[in-house]
C-alpha cells in the first residue's frame, strides 16, 4: 500500500492492484498478474502519476495511472 502526492491510494491485493482516489471516492483496478504470481509491493513516483508494482516472480512493472497503461516491465528485480 502506498499513498501518492496527488492523494491517491494504491493497494496490492493478491494478484491485483487497485487505486482509490480520495478526491472522488472512486476505486478502479489498475492491473492483474497471472494466477501463479502475486503483488508484493507498490510505490508511487514522486510526482504521483506513475506507480511501480513489484511481483513475487521478480518483475517490476511501471504503470502510468493517468492513462491506465503499462509503461515498462523490468525483469529480475
Amino acid at each position: 500500500m502506498d499513498w501518492s502526492s496527488t492523494n491517491i491510494l494504491a493497494v496490492g491485493l493478491n494478484g491485483a492492484v487497485y487505486i482509490w482516489s480520495a478526491s472522488n471516492q472512486q476505486v478502479s483496478k489498475l492491473c492483474e498478474v497471472p494466477e501463479d504470481d502475486a503483488i508484493t509491493s507498490v510505490t508511487w513516483a514522486q510526482q504521483g502519476t506513475h506507480l511501480a508494482v513489484g511481483t513475487h516472480s521478480g518483475t517490476t512493472q511501471i504503470w502510468d495511472t493517468q492513462h491506465n497503461r503499462l509503461v515498462r516491465n523490468l525483469y529480475g528485480h
